[in-house]
């Protein structure tokens, strides 16, 4: 399971922002397709835009986008 944010585009919404875990896991098939086997998050819940930015600043370190390692 690996750490998810997300960000409500609704100005309204309450909370702004939610924190989270998902996973996938996958199976490699014939001719290189792959299957869903397992897919799975958790509940949610409220987070802050600092802890927001704190986890896009650790996870940009930690996954560098290809190209930029």
């Amino acid at each position: 399971m690996r750490p998810v944010s997300a960000a409500s585009l609704a100005p309204e919404a309450t909370p702004s922002f939610t924190a989270s875990t998902f996973g996938t896991v996958w199976r490699r098939g014939s001719y290189a397709v792959r299957h869903v086997v397992f897919d799975s998050g958790g509940a949610g819940r409220p987070a802050s835009a600092a802890a927001v930015a704190t986890f896009q600043t650790g996870r940009q370190t930690q996954y560098p986008k290809p190209g930029n390692a």
